[in-house]
C-alpha cells in the first residue's frame, strides 16, 4: 500500500489521523500506526488496507498505484496559502492536484502540445500587461473578457476545486512544462478574475523563486495586475473628478472589477487625493459595500479539463464520468465533485457557436479505443464548443 496516497486521501478527505483511526472501527489500528503506514514504514494486512480504502471513500486500488500526480514543493507560497490552518491548505493542495491528475491523464491520451504561455525575464517584468495582453489577444484600450477562457486556449491549466474556503482565492504553480492556476469556489466574477490575473503575473514573471522576498512579489504582482486590468492611459480618460460611486459603478460593470479596485486604482494614479480616496470608502461602508458591492458579476466556469472529458468519454451526448474514474483510479463522487465547476458538466450537448481549439498530436483515431473515426491525419486540430 503506498502510504503516500493514503495521506492525500486523507488530506482530501479533510480528516486528521485521529479521525481516520475512528473511521475504521471496529478494526484496532493506532494513530501511530497509521503515521507509520503514511511514511510507508509499516505494510497494513489486506484487511486493514481495505478498511482504511473504505473509510477514506477510495478505491482500494488507488492506494497500490507507484506513481501520482503531485504538486512541487513550495507552490503553496502564493495567495496566502501560508495564512490559512494546516488541515485546510493541505485539502486545498491535494484536492488542487486530483484536478490536475484529471487533467493529466486525458492529456497524455490527447497528446496535447505544451502550453504557450510566456515566461518574462526580469528586465521586461514592467512591460508584462502589454505583453500578456497581446499574447492572449486583448487590446491594449479594451477591458479584459474571459480571461480563463483566453488563458486555456493558450495552455494555461484552470483547475476549479469543490471547495469554498473563505481566506483563500487561488494560487499558482508551474507543473514541468505546464502553467496551472487553482481557483476556490464561491467568489464574485470582479474578485475572480482579480484573483486570476494576480496569479497569471506569477507564472509570468516569477517562475523563480529563488532570493526573492516574497511580500515584494506579491507587491509586484498587485501592481502588474492593476496594470492589465485597468491600464492607466485609458483610466485616466474614464475616472473623471468629481469621482462618484454611481460613476464607478457603471465602471465596475465596464472594467469588470470591484468598485473599492476602482478607487485604489484612481487614488494610484492620483486622479484622486487621500482625502478623496478615504470620503469613498467611508460612503462605501456606510452604505456596506466592504464585502457585498452592487451590480453583482458572476464569476467564469473554466471549460477545458470538461471539454477533454467530452472528447474521450462521450457516448450519446454524455460524459461517462465512471471511465474517467476508472481511469484515474479515483472515486466517482471526487470526479463528479470537481468537474461540477467545468461548464458543460452535465455531458449534455452544446450548441454554442464559440470554439476551442486544442492540437493533437496524433490522430483523432488513436486517441481512445472507445473513440473511432475515419482521419488518420498525423496531427489535427479539434474544435470543441463550449
Amino acid at each position: 500500500m503506498n502510504g503516500e496516497l493514503v495521506k492525500k486521501a486523507r488530506e482530501i478527505e479533510g480528516m486528521t489521523q485521529i479521525e481516520l483511526v475512528e473511521a475504521v472501527k471496529p478494526y484496532e489500528i493506532t494513530q501511530a500506526a497509521i503515521a507509520r503506514i503514511e511514511q510507508n514504514l509499516l505494510e497494513p494486512s489486506e484487511e486493514t488496507a481495505k478498511a482504511i480504502a473504505a473509510a477514506l471513500r477510495f478505491p482500494i486500488e488507488y492506494f497500490y498505484q507507484q506513481s501520482f500526480v503531485d504538486f512541487p514543493s513550495g507552490s503553496t507560497l502564493f495567495r496566502c496559502l501560508k495564512g490559512l490552518k494546516s488541515k485546510d491548505r493541505s485539502q486545498i493542495v491535494q484536492t488542487a492536484s486530483v484536478g490536475f491528475q484529471l487533467y493529466q491523464t486525458m492529456a497524455t491520451k490527447l497528446r496535447l502540445k505544451s502550453s504557450g504561455f510566456p515566461k518574462i525575464s526580469h528586465q521586461d517584468i514592467f512591460s508584462a500587461p502589454s505583453i500578456l495582453r497581446n499574447a492572449l489577444g486583448i487590446e491594449a484600450d479594451k477591458p479584459v473578457k474571459q480571461i480563463i477562457k483566453k488563458l486555456e486556449n493558450i495552455g494555461v491549466v484552470v483547475v476549479s476545486i469543490p471547495l469554498e474556503i473563505h481566506e483563500h482565492d487561488g494560487f499558482s504553480v508551474w507543473i514541468e512544462d505546464r502553467p496551472v492556476i487553482v481557483l476556490s469556489r464561491g467568489k464574485s466574477g470582479d474578485r475572480q478574475r482579480r484573483t486570476v490575473v494576480h496569479e497569471m503575473m506569477h507564472l509570468a514573471c516569477h517562475y523563480s523563486l529563488a532570493g526573492n522576498n516574497l511580500d515584494e512579489i506579491e507587491d509586484e504582482a498587485d501592481i502588474l495586475t492593476n496594470e492589465f486590468l485597468l491600464p492607466a492611459e485609458v483610466i485616466k480618460q474614464e475616472i473623471i473628478s468629481p469621482v462618484t460611486l454611481s460613476d464607478l459603478a457603471d465602471l465596475k460593470t465596464r472594467w469588470g472589477v470591484s468598485i473599492q479596485s476602482l478607487v485604489e486604482r484612481a487614488y494610484e494614479l492620483e486622479i484622486i487625493t487621500i482625502n478623496q480616496r478615504k470620503y469613498l470608502y467611508k460612503q462605501i461602508s456606510q452604505k456596506n459595500w466592504r464585502t457585498s458591492e452592487p451590480r453583482y458579476i458572476e464569476s467564469e466556469q473554466p471549460r477545458a479539463i470538461q471539454m477533454m472529458a467530452e472528447r474521450l468519454y462521450s457516448q450519446n451526448g454524455k460524459v461517462i464520468y465512471r471511465k474517467l474514474a476508472e481511469d484515474t483510479k479515483l472515486p466517482r463522487r471526487l470526479v463528479h465533485s470537481v468537474l461540477s465547476a467545468y461548464k458543460g458538466y452535465t455531458g449534455e450537448s452544446e450548441t454554442q457557436s464559440n470554439v476551442f481549439n486544442l492540437q493533437f498530436h496524433r490522430s483523432k483515431k488513436d486517441i481512445d479505443e472507445d473513440f473511432t473515426e475515419n482521419d488518420n491525419q498525423d496531427s489535427k486540430v479539434v474544435n470543441f464548443r463550449f
